[in-house]
């Protein structure tokens, strides 16, 4: 089993892919109260000239460099001029139908390759993968780059708009599958993408379960907010497990980016779960644990039931090229290494 954050496979929603972490910030606040604005029932002036300057501040109307654009449907949000620039002309929700959607930037043609060999070096049988686009962009991954006997794929299309899903790969075919994509607390999504389980079926007859998740991101910051939610997930994805599985007998696998280090406050729920025991616990003491290149801390995970912990035989993190001093980022493999881990099942 191996689970791995690639970061896109193919592309990558321009919105998150900026070099400046500042203009990442700013855009994804941009996109956020865009969003917020043109659900209003009706636009004030100011809602008009707030839409306008988001607008404006991020060319949404030169595609060469626009992070994200409008798609109008029917109607129309704006319309553009040479003489005056932007100007809101719809005059609220019900005036226009249609939705704010990223531009993607394709990947460099290295990175995609790396990606594939790091796969195809571990030979695992099955994978979490997070951030991936869809499945249909797994699949054409997996026959360009990987090819390595890997029949089975699925992913479920989840809560995040930038196209970045949890998705499993391999050799293992897939049995019964729940999704959690719409769960909620206070009437919103509490997943960023979504907590799939996933039957996985092994040679000898065996159900593996497979609980895979991408808890929220601290990027542009890990506000009190963000932490509440991500301990709020941690949270959700303990009491499925609890629900439906019983950590003394059952095969199960919990694993993904948790975006958080094993001591954090909102991972707490999860990771002190009686039961469900890290991986990595089984390297050699002293062994550096961090799954993330900058700055180096574990983020990532794979904990796994009772009886699966004791058929594990061998844990290794792979980091491929995320240690080189000086390699150029567009042509790393990921940010994050992978954990792989073999079980005598």
């Amino acid at each position: 089993m191996a689970t791995f954050n690639v970061e896109n496979l193919f592309s990558r929603a321009r919105a998150i892919n900026d070099p400046d972490p500042a203009r990442n910030k700013q855009i994804l606040a941009d996109l956020a109260e865009l969003n917020r604005l043109i659900a209003k029932t009706s636009y004030s002036a100011a809602d008009k000239a707030a839409m306008k300057e988001i607008l404006e501040r991020n060319q949404v109307t030169k595609r060469s460099i626009r992070p994200f654009f409008v798609s109008e449907v029917r109607g129309r949000l704006f319309k553009n001029s040479a003489a005056s620039g932007i100007e809101i002309t719809a005059a609220g929700r019900r005036s226009w139908e249609g939705f704010i959607d990223s531009e993607r930037q394709p990947l460099d043609r290295d990175a995609i390759r790396n990606t594939g060999d790091v796969i195809r070096k571990v030979n695992a049988d099955a994978w979490t993968l997070i951030e991936v686009e869809s499945r249909p962009t797994l699949l054409e991954f997996n026959r360009q780059f990987v090819n390595n006997g890997y029949d089975h794929a699925m992913l479920i299309d989840g809560n995040d708009p930038r196209g970045i899903d949890v998705a499993m790969l391999g050799r293992l075919p897939v049995g019964n599958m729940r999704s959690h994509v719409d769960d909620k607390d206070g009437g919103k999504n509490i997943f960023s993408r979504d907590c799939p389980e996933l039957e996985l079926i092994t040679p000898s007859g065996k159900s593996l379960w497979l609980v895979s998740n991408h808890l929220l991101s601290k990027f542009g910051g890990d506000t009190p907010a963000k932490k509440v939610r991500r301990k709020l997930q941690a949270t959700r994805v303990r009491d499925i497990v609890l629900a439906n599985f019983n950590l003394s007998t059952d095969l199960v696998v919990v694993a993904g980016d948790f975006n958080d280090i094993p001591d954090s406050d909102p991972l707490q729920p999860l990771l002190t779960l009686t039961g469900l025991h890290d991986v990595l616990d089984k390297l050699p003491s002293g062994t550096p644990r961090f799954t993330f290149r900058s700055p180096k801390n574990q983020i990532d995970y794979m904990l796994v039931s009772t009886p699966l912990f004791a058929l594990l035989t061998h844990v290794e993190i792979e980091r491929h090229d995320m240690t080189t001093p000086g390699f150029d980022r567009a042509r790393l493999a990921s940010d994050h290494a992978a954990i792989v881990a073999d079980f005598n099942v």
